[in-house]
């Protein structure tokens, strides 16, 4: 076909009804769903998105009309809720926006709330940078997460947290934030901080290595703790028990056989 649809299946009759749109995390009424354009999702990520014919119309770096799209499952009718141009200029400082820009895995927090998505670019090889973003239903407000060197699989621990694969916020990970997005701090510390960044630190910068493991962020909040220390060696798909209490983890084999 020419676009992508979805399905629901009824599993006692075996009835269906058809979405014209398709659908990437339902909300926990089970009444509508939030999605993205897989028709421009992919020319951005091999091996993620579906394969189809590839509509031209969709092929553009920034495309006005993509973002994040509220999808109603009783009538079938979607519409933009949040444009991916608005999240690129979202605090975008030094972003690059000549790169390949999109978003992807979309969840909703338990109490369907809100949800949180990642927000990637791709350079020339299509290798990605992320920035994690929450969005608030009610306010309409989005939140940027610490910007990090490694962010990867997340999801909710309960309504307030959430748990996800990354490398650890540092101090000039905060300074630098500020320093972007306050007028005075512009002015006044920018120069400075270069003057340090490139006399001084240019080499250990360009030698620093990811410090990554689960971070326990709160909603909202640049604030988290490290989760699994010592025993959580590489990324993995996790989840939560009902009472909070144990985090569950896919593992990975090593070179030997043997789970990490």
């Amino acid at each position: 076909g020419e676009h992508f649809i979805s399905y629901i299946l009824d599993i006692h009759t075996g009835s269906k009804r058809k979405i014209p749109f398709p659908i990437y995390d339902i909300h926990p009424s089970g009444k509508y769903a939030i999605a993205i354009n897989y028709e421009r999702y992919y020319f951005a990520r091999d091996g993620y998105s579906y394969d189809y014919f590839g509509n031209k119309f969709w092929d553009e770096k920034i495309h006005p009309k993509d973002g994040v799209f509220k999808v109603d499952l009783k009538t079938g009718n979607y519409k933009l809720l949040i444009s991916l141009k608005d999240i690129v200029q979202f605090e975008k400082n030094h972003l690059d926006e000549n790169k390949y820009h999109y978003l992807e895995i979309l969840k909703w927090s338990p109490d369907g709330s809100k949800f949180i998505f990642f927000h990637r670019w791709n350079d020339k090889n299509k290798n990605f940078k992320t920035r994690l973003f929450s969005y608030d239903i009610k306010s309409k407000k989005l939140f940027l997460f610490p910007l990090v060197d490694t962010i990867s699989h997340f999801n909710w621990k309960n309504n307030n947290e959430f748990t996800v694969w990354a490398s650890v916020p540092t101090l000039s990970t905060s300074i630098v934030r500020n320093i972007n997005n306050n007028l005075l701090y512009k002015k006044l510390l920018r120069p400075f901080y270069q003057l340090i960044k490139t006399k001084f630190l240019k080499k250990q910068l360009s030698h620093k290595l990811p410090n990554t493991h689960f971070l326990n962020f709160h909603y909202n909040s640049e604030e988290y703790n490290i989760l699994g220390s010592g025993q959580c060696f590489e990324d993995g798909h996790n989840t939560w028990t009902k009472n909070q209490r144990y985090m569950l983890v896919d593992t990975y084999q090593n070179e030997q056989g043997y789970r990490q």
